[in-house]
């Protein structure tokens, strides 16, 4: 588990040679159109960095309350520190 201001984020390597995505927004983030955004946002950035990720992991993200609140380059900045970074596994 590693754990960002907006984030929780479950690695577990699998036996596939591609990765997998889960994502769970919990209703204390907001209404369903504020989830939704949210959602949205976590798997716009898997689809633009999933060449850039390590293979063969599920990765489950977990959003916390604020997480609402922001915009698709906060998002970016924030999960791209933890998992593109060189101390991402």
């Amino acid at each position: 588990r590693r754990h960002t201001k907006n984030f929780t984020i479950i690695l577990r390597p699998n036996e596939l040679q591609f990765s997998r995505l889960g994502v769970t927004v919990g209703k204390k983030v907001g209404k369903a159109v504020k989830r939704n955004r949210v959602k949205r946002y976590l798997r716009e950035f898997f689809r633009l960095h999933k060449h850039k990720l390590p293979a063969s992991y599920d990765m489950v993200i977990v959003a916390k309350k604020d997480a609402a609140t922001l915009a698709y380059h906060d998002v970016r900045e924030e999960l791209a520190a933890m998992l593109l970074g060189n101390n991402c596994l």
